[in-house]
């Protein structure tokens, strides 16, 4: 489909993000466990084939199944570090049990902008697991921007608090309202609402079952669970979020940006001692085993005596699956390599556009950094 700005009504002011896959680039940096696994490839011994995998405008559960088919092997046969963009050109590496070979390009049958290809890198002993890979590299452009839009040379990329970003609350935007239902034990609001965006995503046969099931914890039971642990996961990330915005509004002078969930707070100020002495600081996320380690842990525990309700009552015993724990979380993002230029938009004429690169602690979002960026939350522009 031919796009031209015409296409966005109502958008004229709007940061505009991923206008077409080429804008938004994500590279999966060797680093951490990954590394051990590229050194392991080069024996070439093993039962796994090491990939290098690239897709275009594709999610990941539809290049596993399209790999899946086209390796002949089970989708469960194929692993990987992260969860990449859909609407993105992503490098990351993949494990395929077997002895395979790589696919110069696969593309999907009904849309032709979309394509997956793998280069194998060599054979290895054990399969990728989440969380191999420590960071990703970014090149995104953002588009739309004001043509008076300017970005300091000293702006201060470590002092971007560690968000979670509008990704982490679903395409409804409410994904931490389930959340909070299943963690109060309010079962039946909780299905109520999963159910209304998470029917179109399974499967006839679980329809049916279903169906013939009233109650709605045997419901959420059924669900997928790289679905269903999303919710209280996203529960946990908007009171860390409020926490977190609240603490710098009490305590630096702050801009807020509108997100998916509320509104986030960003320091407008030059960094000072309390700023840098934060830099390295872990929270704990709300959830059982909370403890009170230091000043930000004090906001999260007010939080959570404003949604009415303590640490243990993130143990789901009906779920247990489902159950949140209090892991710790870095206050602010990990971004280094920074560079970024301001060009003529080529898209939209009489605007700006931002090319900024970055590299980026797994976990962080690349979204929070455009937003305090832009000072606006970005939109992602859909076609």
């Amino acid at each position: 489909m031919n796009k031209d700005s015409s296409d966005i009504e109502g958008l004229k002011r709007s940061p505009i993000i991923k206008y077409k896959p080429e804008d938004f680039q994500v590279i999966e940096e060797v680093s951490g466990e990954l590394e051990r696994f590229l050194e392991e490839a080069k024996d070439n011994n093993g039962e796994y084939c090491l990939f290098l995998l690239e897709k275009r405008n594709v999610d990941m559960r539809s290049a596993i199944k399209l790999l899946a088919k086209s390796y002949n092997v089970r989708e469960k046969d194929i692993s990987f570090s992260g969860n990449k963009d859909k609407k993105a050109v992503t490098k990351q590496y993949i494990t395929i049990k077997g002895k395979h070979k790589g696919i110069e390009i696969l593309k999907d049958k009904n849309e032709e902008d979309r394509y997956i290809k793998t280069r194998w890198i060599g054979n290895v002993a054990r399969p990728l697991f989440l969380g191999a890979h420590d960071r990703n590299r970014f090149i995104i452009c953002i588009r739309n921007l004001s043509n008076d839009f300017k970005l300091d040379s000293n702006f201060n990329f470590h002092c971007i608090p560690n968000y979670f970003h509008n990704q982490r609350f679903g395409k409804h935007k409410n994904n931490h309202l389930i959340g909070k239902n299943l963690v109060i034990g309010d079962y039946d609001k909780a299905w109520e609402m999963i159910h209304r965006e998470y029917i179109d995503k399974i499967e006839s046969n679980e329809k049916i079952a279903m169906k013939s099931i009233s109650n709605s914890i045997d419901n959420i039971r059924k669900i997928n669970r790289k679905f269903s642990e999303l919710y209280v996961e996203a529960f946990q990330s908007y009171i860390f979020n409020n926490a977190f915005s609240n603490w710098i509004r009490r305590n630096f002078a702050y801009y807020d940006v509108d997100y998916a969930a509320g509104r986030l707070a960003f320091i407008d100020e030059k960094t000072d001692e309390l700023i840098r002495s934060y830099y390295d600081e872990k929270v704990m996320l709300p959830g059982f085993g909370f403890e009170l380690n230091n000043i930000i842990d004090k906001y999260i525990e007010d939080e959570m005596k404003k949604e009415g309700i303590s640490p243990r009552d993130f143990i789901i015993r009906q779920i247990p699956w489902l159950s949140g724990e209090a892991i710790e979380r870095d206050l602010f993002i990990g971004i280094d390599d920074v560079s970024f230029s301001i060009e003529d938009d080529d898209i939209f004429k009489g605007k700006k556009m931002l090319r900024l690169e970055f590299s980026l602690t797994k976990g962080s979002y690349a979204t929070t950094v455009i937003a305090a960026v832009c000072r606006e939350d970005p939109v992602e522009f859909d076609y």
